[in-house]
C-alpha cells in the first residue's frame, strides 16, 4: 500500500505516475471518494478471480463519507497481497484519524505539499525536463519558476519549451525567457534594486514584468523613492559606525542599513540629484499630472538607472516643478 499525501495536484500526480510505471502490468481500477457510495471501497478491495495483478487508485480519501470508513479500516488490518493500493488525501484535517492509520498500514508514503521555495521547485522542475530528456541550465530552471507561481502552468510551459526548441539543444535562459513573455513576478522592489545598480535594461524589463504581475506604477515609485532616501540617509555615516547602533535612529532594519551602504558606492551627487528630479515628476504624474502612469514611472526608472543619459525632461513639461 502507498499514500500520496498533500494539496499539490502535480506532485501528487508525479508520484502516482511513478507508481503506475512500476505496476504498469497490473490491472487498474479507480475509486474517487467524492463520489463513493457505501460498499464502493470494500467492492473494490475484494479478491479477483480473474485478475492476479491489480492496483487500486482510491482518490479523495479525505472526502469519503464516515459511514465507509470501517471498509478502509478492515482493509488495511488485512490487505490481499496480489492487490496494491494507492491512497491520496488531499491534505487537511478532513478524515485526519483515517489518514493516520492508512500513513500507519502503508508501506511508503508520497508528500505532495506545495513546493514553497524556489529552490523546491527547481529540483521537481529539474525532475520535469530529465524525464522529457532534455538539459536544462540553473538560470534556466530560475527564469522558468520565477515566471509562473502555478505549478500546472509551470510543467505546461516547460512541455511547450521543450517542443518548441530544437531537439538535443541544451536549453538555457533566453529560451525560457522567448516563451515566457516576461511573466516572471516581480515587486517593486526588484525594480529598484535594478534602478538603483544603474543597470538601465534590467530596470525597465523588471518595471514592466512588474506591472504584468499586477504591481500599481505608484508602488513602483513608492519602492525607488524609499531606496533613494535609504541611501541619503546613510550617506554621511562613519564607515567605523555599525549598523545596529544606529538602526532606531534611522528607522532602519541593520540590514538595510549594510544594503544601502553597498548600493552608495557607484552613486554621484549629480545621480542623487537626477533621482530626486525624477522622483517628484513621477510623483506628480502618478497622482494625475499625466494621463499614463505606467509610462510616466517607465520613464523615471529609465532616466535615474541610465543617469539622465537616455532620458531628457520634456520642456513643455513642467508644471510638476511647482508641486
Amino acid at each position: 500500500m502507498y499514500l500520496i499525501h498533500g494539496s499539490e495536484d502535480v506532485v501528487a500526480e508525479r508520484a502516482l505516475s511513478a507508481i503506475l510505471l512500476d505496476h504498469r502490468d497490473h490491472e487498474k481500477r479507480v475509486v474517487d471518494c467524492a463520489e463513493a457510495e457505501v460498499g464502493a471501497v470494500a467492492e473494490a478491495t475484494e479478491p479477483s478471480l480473474f485478475s492476479e495483478k491489480r492496483i487500486l487508485i482510491v482518490k479523495n480519501l479525505q472526502d469519503l463519507d464516515s459511514e465507509m470508513h470501517d471498509e478502509v479500516d478492515r482493509y488495511i488490518q488485512d490487505p490481499d497481497p496480489a492487490l496494491v493500493v494507492v491512497w491520496i488525501h488531499k491534505g487537511g484535517v478532513k478524515a485526519k484519524g483515517l489518514l493516520d492509520r492508512v500513513k500507519k498500514k502503508s508501506t511508503k508514503t508520497f508528500p505532495a505539499e506545495p513546493l514553497k521555495k524556489a529552490s523546491e521547485k527547481m529540483e521537481f522542475m529539474q525532475a520535469e525536463f530529465k524525464a522529457l530528456g532534455r538539459k536544462i541550465s540553473p538560470a534556466a530552471l530560475a527564469a522558468l519558476v520565477a515566471g509562473y507561481g502555478d505549478m500546472r502552468e509551470m510543467v505546461s510551459a516547460a512541455r511547450q519549451i521543450n517542443s518548441d526548441t530544437q531537439t538535443g539543444k541544451s536549453l538555457d535562459e533566453e529560451d525560457v525567457l522567448a516563451h515566457t513573455r516576461g511573466r516572471k513576478l516581480t515587486t517593486g522592489f526588484d525594480v529598484a534594486d535594478a534602478v538603483i545598480a544603474k543597470d538601465p535594461r534590467k530596470a525597465l524589463v523588471a518595471t514592466r514584468y512588474a506591472f504584468d504581475s499586477g504591481v500599481e506604477p505608484i508602488q513602483v515609485l513608492s519602492a525607488v523613492t524609499m531606496s533613494v532616501k535609504s541611501m541619503l540617509k546613510v550617506i554621511d555615516l562613519p564607515r567605523s559606525t555599525k549598523s545596529f547602533e544606529v538602526a532606531g535612529e534611522l528607522g532602519m532594519a541593520p540590514w538595510q542599513i549594510d544594503k544601502a551602504r553597498r548600493q552608495i558606492a557607484s552613486w554621484s551627487e549629480d545621480d542623487f540629484e537626477i533621482a530626486l528630479n525624477e522622483i517628484v515628476r513621477a510623483d506628480w504624474a502618478v497622482k494625475g499630472g499625466e494621463v499614463h502612469a505606467q509610462y510616466a514611472v517607465e520613464r523615471m526608472v529609465l532616466a535615474i538607472a541610465s543617469g539622465g543619459r537616455l532620458v531628457k525632461s520634456p520642456d513643455q513639461s513642467t508644471a510638476w516643478r511647482k508641486v
